[in-house]
């Protein structure tokens, strides 16, 4: 810190590190609503990979907005 007094503590930025911790934290959240609850698609996902129904519902589209 003594070498480096001249810039002062603005040249210690941490906003890269909160960004990325940003992006991290949105990725993980990405497939979940305000309220905590696994999107409608999952839940039909998990309900139709654990049961043999799937022949008789068609499966739900994703969409990418």
């Amino acid at each position: 810190m003594h070498i480096h007094r001249q810039f002062g503590l603005a040249a210690f930025s941490c906003s890269a590190v909160e960004k990325k911790n940003h992006q991290q934290v949105s990725h993980f959240f990405r497939k979940t609503t305000k309220d905590g609850d696994i999107l409608e698609y999952e839940n039909r996902t998990l309900y139709f990979n654990n049961c043999d129904e799937i022949d008789l519902v068609p499966k739900p589209k994703r969409l990418c907005i």
